[in-house]
């Protein structure tokens, strides 16, 4: 029996003898080569799509190449100025409007807002906003260092606002603290009862402060905010009137008189519509004026002249 089966297997081999040699080829190559593949490494390709230096805002709107890593190198020179407590060197990195507009010059000013902030060590990302004219706005979120101390109970978060980047003659300097840019405007409307002028206005993310220098040329008090009654002064951003948003200040001049006013509005820096015209809408020239609220229509109905007055901004 065994015999038998024996001379099979011999017949069977001698019959297939090439069909088997071939197989085992075959099966000898594949195990080389899978043996081969494994013994190489997977290149790891990573995948980002993290662009610091284009727009999330318009894609199309990036920063010029040339100014990459000057703006990156002065971002984190500026973080590490204030993590290590070097308020003066980070103050110098400012432009002069910044200085002027947004910490009233006062370095002391900055570096309690520095210090608000800066509580402990801290880490940052940058992601350009938006860019026009020669100003980059960045999107910067600054956050504690989570990997070094660990959340240790509390929730992650982070201070977030716009650091620009703007030329100052040759250099780039910084603007923090959500502020833009300031813009001189140099708009005149005189009358036989007033002088107005709009100087400049200061430009930050989410608002827009206007300079204004006021001439009574009258011989009676000429009120242009009471306080206590609205829609007085107004930025016309075309189809939205905009009442100020320091409502609490008054606008009262004596006969002959002058004075400077900061007027604010809502108005963020990447809406499509720029403000058009800044509108005094209800100019009162009263023979008296009591600021009290219960006197107000009376001293109205006395008036000498009612009337509101547009200054076209652009």
């Amino acid at each position: 029996m065994f015999l038998k089966l024996r001379l099979k297997i011999r017949n069977f081999f001698k019959d297939n003898k090439k069909i088997i040699i071939i197989i085992l080829i075959v099966w000898l190559i594949i195990f080389g080569i899978n043996f081969l593949l494994s013994l190489r490494k997977e290149e790891i390709v990573l995948n980002t799509t993290y662009t610091p230096n284009i727009s999330t805002l318009d894609a199309s709107s990036s920063v010029p190449e040339e100014e990459h890593s000057l703006i990156i190198d002065m971002v984190d020179e500026y973080i590490n100025y204030c993590n290590n407590k070097e308020y003066e060197k980070a103050y110098n990195m400012l432009s002069e409007n910044c200085k002027n507009e947004a910490f009233n010059g006062d370095i002391n000013k900055f570096t309690e807002y520095i210090q608000s902030i800066f509580t402990q060590k801290k880490r940052y990302s940058i992601q350009n906003y938006s860019n026009y004219n020669n100003t980059y706005l960045y999107h910067v979120k600054i956050f504690n260092d989570y990997l070094a101390t660990g959340l240790t109970g509390e929730e992650y978060s982070y201070f977030d606002e716009k650091f620009a980047m703007v030329k100052e003659g040759d250099e780039i300097k910084l603007n923090v603290g959500d502020f833009i840019d300031k813009v001189d405007l140099k708009r005149v409307v005189e009358d036989d009862y007033s002088k107005i002028r709009i100087l400049s206005k200061a430009v930050f993310y989410d608002h827009e402060e206007y300079l204004v220098k006021i001439t009574n040329k009258t011989d009676y008090t000429m009120v242009i905010s009471s306080v206590y009654e609205g829609d007085e002064v107004i930025l016309d951003v075309g189809n939205d009137k905009r009442p100020m948003t320091n409502s609490s200040l008054e606008i009262a001049l004596a006969p002959g008189e002058t004075r400077e006013y900061q007027i604010n509005f809502s108005k963020y820096n990447d809406e499509q519509q720029d403000a058009q015209a800044l509108i005094f809408n209800k100019i009162r020239i009263l023979k008296s004026y009591s600021g009290d609220e219960e006197d107000a229509e009376q001293e109205k109905k006395d008036a000498i002249k009612l009337y509101s007055l547009t200054i076209p901004l652009v």
